[in-house]
């Protein structure tokens, strides 16, 4: 039976106009433990805030010599959420992140995957539509990626993938 736990701080509060909140918490699952941390904060008469997070994961119980698993990521977001119209709040959001991981074996047997990145570079529009109880967006994603991933160590980059995203949600 593996043991499994988890602990977190939370906190948030508002001072001279300034919302802010951050927290941080650790879990252990058997081999696998990780811990995370983000913060936020928000001016509330513009409506501009700006939000960080970062991850850390490992699992112990990859046994191939000289790897370990791990994955890392961080990411920061920033925008405008305000009322410019009766309609609703209207949020303008631009965020960057990046994912970064580690691992031994792969899979595909033979195969070696060492070192893999992930950049992810987004910004959106979302329109809340109060008196319809629903809310229209669209977003644009940019995402490159390279990794090591051969039987020979050696590099390779893939092309970059880009997507729009347009949709709406209905609140019940």
């Amino acid at each position: 039976s593996q043991d499994e736990w988890s602990i977190a701080l939370r906190y948030a509060n508002e001072f001279n106009g300034v919302r802010v909140a951050a927290g941080a918490g650790y879990h252990e699952d058997g081999p696998i433990e990780g811990w995370g941390a983000s913060a936020a904060m928000q001016h509330t008469a513009s409506g501009i805030f700006v939000a960080v997070s970062y991850t850390d994961i490992e699992d112990t119980s990859i046994t191939t010599a000289g790897y370990r698993d791990t994955a890392e990521s961080w990411s920061v977001i920033g925008g405008m959420a305000r009322k410019f119209s009766p309609l609703g709040k209207t949020t303008f959001w631009v965020r960057y992140a990046e994912y970064e991981g580690r691992t031994g074996q792969s899979a595909v047997a033979g195969y070696l995957t060492s070192h893999a990145d992930l950049d992810v570079l987004s910004l959106g529009i979302n329109q809340k539509i109060d008196a319809a109880a629903r809310e229209i967006y669209a977003s644009y994603y940019n995402v490159s990626s390279d990794a090591t991933v051969s039987t020979t160590g050696a590099r390779t980059d893939f092309d970059d993938f880009d997507a729009v995203i347009l949709g709406a949600r209905i609140f019940f």
